[in-house]
């Protein structure tokens, strides 16, 4: 997988949570710590995030790093 297939899945997949959260980007941004453009970029498949924020993620939504970087969750 390359690159911008990766960003493709995790965008869907970032944006899947944060509907299932009830959260907005800038919500997430805050509670990462990061600037909404950040968000904005992951969310688009723009850009990649640091596997730190990755971790971040999964503790703020309560699931495991595969849940957010494969495509065979929902």
């Amino acid at each position: 997988m390359n690159e911008a297939e990766f960003n493709k899945i995790f965008a869907a997949k970032l944006k899947y949570y944060l509907a299932r959260n009830s959260m907005s980007q800038a919500e997430l941004a805050t509670k990462l710590g990061v600037g909404t453009t950040s968000v904005y970029n992951w969310c688009s498949g723009l850009k990649t995030p640091r596997m730190n924020k990755v971790d971040q993620m999964c503790e703020i939504f309560g699931i495991s790093r595969s849940a957010l970087i494969t495509s065979d969750y929902p």
